[in-house]
């Protein structure tokens, strides 16, 4: 088995060769081919296939004999803890990543398990000059066009993270002072030194929904203590299940900016919400997405370790967040810098951008409703007239009560 980060990338470069290769050998190798699923058959009953890893959810459960990874530092880690990992331990066959190096990506790790003390693992760098392939003069020219950075990764299989890599390099899946993920009972201190509890969503029907709960603390900094991830439910559906978590329904929303354009009823996605969730106020988010991916990877920033960060995620707690984090890479953004990929998994990412771009320090604002009240209305504001002080958390739901400062 041959894989490689893109199928088409696959196709386009390796697919027409290996079929050359194999008719012009002087003894019949090849059998049949099938360019659907880029495989071919030999004498000897094996298979040849082609794997884009950009599409490796339709190939779990497949057992080769061996692997070939060839520019695997611009592939999907998450393909390799799913498929390939699996894959390769049904036969125990060789496997061998071939790449150019991606930047300080999660690949590095990879490669260099082979400097540890297991014998049958093997790691080297190999550098253009060393193989004879490119001429001293074309590599002379690459080195006059290129930083020494660049130059190190592209022609000598160094690690320079110039290029490629995660989305979010800062982040650390680790418990503080060594992450980004801090215990319940740190969550709880901050909340009693004030701040706000603020809710963002980002939509979708047929594909992935995504609730988180941020609290907002007064320094401006945003933990994320809560993750709700649904499909192919309605806005009142979701409310309903959102209602059910232990912090209930945050107050206020950031929406998706997507839902509050009308439909053919002339209604919005918006209003369904607003209508599912009366008590709580939804506001349209902010769709810059540049602004938004540097603001997060500036809260990444790990300052020391007397303070946490400026972003943090509580134990335990959102886990589809946890897992974008660590598979996004910079290609997965569209060109044009207005997005991620549509095939990219990003839902709970993009639900972040938007509670990241609302956010503030301090405390709630006073927001004037002058909607009527029914008699079942229950406001649970984050602040009251007494104060913004944490007097203690509900037993049962978890909430804050808030009251005055104590003298």
């Amino acid at each position: 088995m041959f894989t490689g980060p893109f199928r088409n990338q696959l196709k386009q470069s390796v697919w027409e060769e290996w079929n050359n290769w194999l008719e012009r050998q002087p003894t019949k190798l090849k059998i049949g081919e099938n360019a659907t699923d880029l495989t071919i058959r030999l004498v000897d009953g094996k298979v040849l296939g082609l794997i884009g890893l950009d599409k490796y959810e339709h190939h779990r459960g497949i057992h080769p004999l061996a692997i070939v990874n060839d520019e695997v530092s611009r592939a999907k880690k998450v393909a390799f803890n799913e498929v390939l990992g699996p894959a390769s331990l049904s036969h125990k066959g060789p496997e061998l990543d071939i790449t150019t190096p991606g930047g300080h990506n999660w690949w590095e790790s990879r490669w260099a398990e082979g400097m540890g003390p297991d014998p049958e693992t093997a790691c080297w760098k190999i550098r253009s000059e060393d193989v004879g392939m490119v001429s001293k003069a074309d590599l002379l020219a690459e080195r006059r066009r290129l930083t020494a950075e660049m130059y190190a990764q592209e022609w000598e299989g160094e690690f320079t993270g110039t290029a490629g890599g995660p989305e979010f390099p800062a982040y650390i899946e680790k418990v503080w002072p060594g992450g980004h993920l801090i215990p319940p009972g740190l969550v709880r201190e901050e909340q009693r030194r004030g701040g706000y509890l603020l809710g963002c969503l980002d939509w979708a029907y047929a594909g992935t929904a995504v609730l988180l709960w941020l609290w907002v603390t007064k320094s401006g900094g945003v933990i994320v203590v809560d993750e709700l991830a649904v499909s192919h439910l309605t806005p009142a559906q979701m409310m309903t299940q959102a209602k059910a978590r232990p912090l209930g329904i945050p107050p206020r929303i950031v929406l998706d900016y997507e839902c509050w354009s009308p439909e053919s009823d002339g209604k919005s996605v918006a209003d369904s919400f607003r209508r599912a969730a009366p008590r709580t106020m939804f506001k349209k988010s902010d769709k810059r997405f540049p602004d938004s991916i540097n603001r997060i990877r500036e809260m990444m920033t790990m300052d020391g370790e007397t303070d946490i960060p400026k972003f943090c995620i509580e134990v335990g707690k959102a886990p589809v967040l946890r897992a974008e984090l660590l598979n996004l890479q910079e290609e997965d953004e569209k060109l044009t810098g207005g997005g991620f990929k549509d095939t990219v998994q990003c839902d709970a990412t993009d639900a972040l951008r938007y509670g990241i771009m609302e956010a503030r320090g301090g405390i709630s604002p006073i927001v004037i409703d002058s909607r009527p009240k029914g008699p079942l209305w229950d406001v649970r504001p984050n602040r009251t007239a007494t104060g913004d002080e944490i007097l203690s958390f509900d037993p049962l739901t978890g909430r804050p009560k808030w009251g005055g400062a104590s003298a």
